[in-house]
């Protein structure tokens, strides 16, 4: 049986099935396959990704009201005005001095998600080292790295969660898993952020559907391309995997009585609005809008608050506003997030052309109706004595940390899936941010698996988990012998002993396998218990 019927097999199988595969519970691996399908709650909800290409400007996106002066005269062709026409907008006058910032004229529409309570802004966010390269800051930023931690870079923040998630079915549609596991709109590029390095096609791109061009590609046999051919022919398959789907939940949902701008970034979120509407169960979407590297004329000369940076500005906020109010009308707003994107900010000072060079800080929003609302972390501090960019020591925030809250408190990742995301080090005490109201907040019943398999665990512990070379089994008061199972994704027995409980304790070796997602079971005492493992080193 190859891998893919067995996958669609285990789908299939609904709760309670009582035939084995190999010896394992199909209903077992029809909720590993779908994880947390007891948590439907948590299970539904989805995460929406807007990536501002090209580097905001951040600092005339948010205006610090108590650093007014030195920001006018650091930049005095393109400053926004603090009074009169085109003046800033007062964001909230009762947080601290510090907080207190005004938001570009063009984006009204946030300043009323604000006022509701459905945006947060986090200022001064980057990572140590930065680097000034859009392209090589932006993958640093997909695949979860800094400027001192960028070696080669293979996959993505969401790539390494998904195909943790998901093992398996990334290009793999199952009966009971049929939609993308990522979804890309308004670039067709693929987006580092969910590349893996085994799982492959979690990203799918809907930005165009260009399958008939594939079978136009010649390219010469010995080739060093032929990586670029297979890679091509795997996103076509993909895409025949996954159109049918997506057409079908497309034309099942529809949008509310909203009007959105007619831009292509208001098309690319009623899209969003209509697929979840319709029944897509696809965990994250990802929209894009570029433009945003304004070297040259980001201002109108003589009239600041307008050109080309306001009319970028301006459609973010009204798209999102539009997309959330859409959301809402559709009954579907408790389960949808929103948090933009950028590589990096520009620089505090102006450059000879009316516009802003590279630099490094830049605030990040958050939208819906379940984040705690307000301004997070102090706007960086800058002088003149700066020029350029901020210093370091005015980063209040690490990306990471906003990407890690959302994983953890809103999609309901458990510490393996952290670890497997590699953002382990970002919901600590003490680095962790707390971006999801309380009540919101992913429950621990909601990061574990629930089937009656996982109940015959409770006295039993495993450790380390996610595991490197080793794992530990503890069973309390159980000095017998028990065979202990690991399958992989596929259902394939890759490890099968009987093991000696001294104490209760045994363990197995697991170095020798493949980084994944196992099942491991323990046959013993008559029953057997079931539970998912991952190996990572």
């Amino acid at each position: 049986m190859n891998r893919r019927k067995f996958l669609q097999m285990a789908s299939m199988a609904g709760v309670g099935t009582p035939f084995l595969l190999n010896g394992m519970p199909t209903r077992f691996l029809n909720q590993f396959l779908d994880f947390n399908v007891n948590c439907d709650a948590v299970n539904d909800r989805v995460l929406v990704i807007l990536r501002m290409a090209g580097a905001n400007d951040g600092l005339n996106t948010v205006i610090p009201v108590s650093q007014y002066d030195t920001y006018a005269n650091l930049r005095p062709n393109i400053k926004i005005a603090n009074t009169g026409t085109g003046s800033y907008i007062n964001l909230d006058n009762t947080v601290a001095s510090a907080k207190q910032v005004g938001l570009h004229p063009s984006m009204t529409a946030f300043k009323s998600l604000y006022d509701s309570g459905k945006l947060t802004l986090m200022n001064g966010v980057g990572y140590p080292n930065p680097n000034y390269s859009h392209f090589r800051s932006e993958n640093l930023m997909f695949s979860g790295k800094d400027g001192s931690n960028n070696q080669d870079l293979f996959d993505g923040i969401f790539g390494r969660y998904l195909g943790s998630l998901y093992p398996g079915l990334a290009g793999n549609p199952t009966t009971q898993s049929p939609d993308p596991l990522a979804i890309q709109l308004g670039n067709l590029n693929p987006c580092l952020f969910y590349e893996h390095t085994v799982e492959k096609n979690i990203e799918y791109n809907l930005t165009g559907f260009q399958t008939t061009l594939f079978n136009t590609l010649t390219i010469p046999v010995n080739s060093e391309y032929n990586d670029l051919l297979d890679y091509i022919k795997g996103v076509a398959t993909s895409m025949d995997s996954y159109y049918n789907r997506v057409m079908q939940v497309f034309n099942a949902g529809n949008n509310s009585t909203v009007t959105y701008p007619n831009s292509s970034l208001g098309k690319q979120l009623k899209v969003v609005a209509r697929l979840i509407k319709g029944g897509s169960k696809t965990k994250i979407f990802q929209v894009n809008l570029g433009g945003f590297d304004t070297h040259v004329n980001q201002i109108q000369s003589g009239s600041t608050q307008l050109g080309n940076h306001s009319n970028l500005l301006g459609d973010i906020s009204n798209s999102i506003a539009a997309f959330q109010t859409d959301i809402e009308a559709l009954g579907i707003g408790n389960k949808i997030l929103t948090v933009s994107f950028s590589e990096f900010g520009r620089q505090v000072r102006e450059n000879a052309s009316l516009g802003t060079d590279h630099g490094d800080l830049a605030p990040f929003f958050i939208v819906g109706s379940n984040i705690s609302g307000g301004i997070m972390g102090d706007h960086p501090v800058f002088t003149n004595a700066t020029s350029y960019y901020y210093n370091q020591n005015q980063r209040r925030y690490d990306y990471r940390q906003i990407f890690a809250s959302l994983m953890q408190d809103w999609l309901g990742a458990d510490s393996g899936l952290i670890a497997s995301a590699e953002l382990q080090s970002f919901v600590t005490p003490g680095t962790k941010v707390n971006l999801v109201k309380a009540a919101s907040v992913a429950s621990t019943v909601c990061s574990t698996l629930g089937t009656s398999e996982t109940k015959a665990m409770q006295n039993v512990k495993i450790y380390p988990n996610p595991a490197k070379d080793y794992i530990n089994i503890e069973i309390p008061n159980f000095n017998k012998n028990a065979e202990v199972i690991l399958f992989d994704v596929s259902g394939r027995k890759v490890y099968s002993e009987f093991k000696s409980f001294l104490n209760g304790k045994t363990n197995i070796f697991v170095g020798n396998l493949t980084d994944g997602n196992y099942i491991l079971n323990i046959n013993h005492d008559r029953q057997i218990s079931s539970a998912k493992v991952i190996v990572s080193k």
